[in-house]
């Protein structure tokens, strides 16, 4: 009966650990070897942060179901952000973080990386982390909600008109592997992520069926004609469950990847898009189709608000111009 001994038991197995959320012992219960492992588990255990700081904050979030449960790529974005918050704050007490004056630290911490869209995705992070200890009762408030972002983005999307969407399509310099994929996320309204990862098997013969990377609710498009014929011009290749592939005839090695590319065939043609607003188009396609906002937005899951939004300046506003375009072009032939 040793102390803290953490026995989990799944589909007819047993697992052993040093403790809950420690490292797993491998050796059966009682052996030499399983007293060895554990003695050396509390070894390193010992020499571990102390848990009142935010690098001993940092091992408790990594443990804990909150984490766990986070979409994978979010779990890699914090990763990647823990070492330069330990850098900074690891030593710090947690407790110094209820002092508001800790804002212009975190203020300053943020200010300090060259580019703004990796300071705000580790404000984000730390943000994540506070929240966490605000939950577990460490904080009574997160300084970090008050330091505001710096990457000065416009939120609403904007569409990919179908004439850009057409010059990236057919540009000679397009590789064929990119402009399937712009193609396909033009007309499912899947995001980078889920365009990336999507396997044929999500494939079905009225819809695609998909479980989102990050929201995990289900990515449902409707099989349109032209989402029909969008996969039907996909090369399959032997023994490559994706749909999508580079141009090695591969996987995308990640969204991030397949992301750059798209932005990279909008440069060469001059069109000042990225990926995200291929999703903004199909809200367009489907409005064209007929489509409700309600529809729209159980279809890409966006608010009511943003649906509304992109009806109002991109399909009711250019119906309106092309109105006027012939109400004047009808009076000049009178």
């Amino acid at each position: 009966m040793l102390k803290g001994l953490s026995i989990v038991r799944a589909k007819g197995r047993e697992y052993v650990y040093a403790w809950r959320g420690g490292p797993r012992l491998t050796a059966p219960i009682g052996t030499p070897e399983f007293m060895r492992q554990y003695n050396e588990a509390i070894a390193k255990r010992k020499a571990l942060p102390a848990a009142d700081t935010i690098a001993g904050l940092i091992l408790e979030y990594r443990a804990s179901k909150a984490f766990r449960d986070l979409a994978l790529a979010s779990r890699k974005d914090h990763e990647r952000a823990f070492p330069h918050i330990l850098k900074e704050f690891g030593p710090a007490p947690v407790a110094i973080f209820n002092d508001p004056r800790i804002r212009k630290d975190i203020r300053k911490w943020h200010e300090g990386f060259a580019k703004d869209r990796q300071a705000d995705k580790l404000l984000g992070s730390l943000s994540r982390l506070l929240s966490f200890a605000v939950q577990d009762g460490y904080l009574t408030v997160n300084p970090a909600l008050q330091v505001p972002n710096r990457y000065a983005r416009e939120p609403d999307p904007a569409p990919v008109s179908e004439a850009d969407l057409a010059k990236v399509l057919e540009h000679k310099d397009t590789p064929a592997s990119v402009a399937l994929a712009c193609r396909l996320m033009a007309r499912s309204g899947l995001a980078r992520a889920d365009a990336a990862t999507l396997l044929w098997s999500h494939v079905k013969q009225d819809r695609i069926d998909k479980r989102r990377v990050k929201s995990k609710q289900r990515a449902r498009p409707p099989m349109t004609p032209e989402l029909s014929e969008a996969l039907a011009a996909m090369p399959r290749k032997n023994g490559v469950l994706t749909v999508l592939t580079n141009e090695n005839g591969k996987p995308w090695t990640s969204a991030d990847a397949l992301g750059k590319a798209i932005s990279a065939a909008f440069r060469a043609v001059g069109v000042d898009h990225t990926s995200h607003d291929l999703r903004a188009t199909y809200a367009c396609f489907l409005m064209g189709k007929g489509a409700t906002d309600e529809e729209v937005a159980e279809a890409l899951g966006w608010s009511l608000k943003t649906v509304r939004h992109v009806r109002r300046h991109y399909v009711d506003d250019e119906a309106i111009f092309q109105g006027r375009i012939a109400k004047f072009a009808t009076k000049q032939e009178q």
